[in-house]
């Protein structure tokens, strides 16, 4: 609390102002949070409506290429060479 407002708060809500107030600090900052992930949940819909077939069967494509290096080692190889 800052200290210009314990007056205020004391006086409005009492003795008990941190059993009264930070719970619902915390419900109201954890809507805010989920609040963001739907919102990014919603936009990542949106553009992936807008993507096109080619292109997302590009993205597939390269992100299975790369779980395929990953699993045989590949990476692992270059970090041992210290290319990566």
């Amino acid at each position: 609390m800052r200290p210009e407002a314990a007056a205020t708060v004391y006086r409005t809500v009492g003795t008990d102002w941190a059993n009264k107030l930070i719970g619902q600090i915390i419900y109201q900052d954890l809507k805010d949070v989920v609040a963001k992930w739907d919102a990014v949940e919603d936009a990542l819909k949106r553009m992936e409506a807008g993507l096109s077939e080619q292109y997302k069967n590009y993205v597939r494509a390269m992100i299975e290429w790369d779980l395929m290096l990953l699993r045989n080692g590949y990476y692992d190889k270059l970090r041992k060479n210290r290319v990566l």
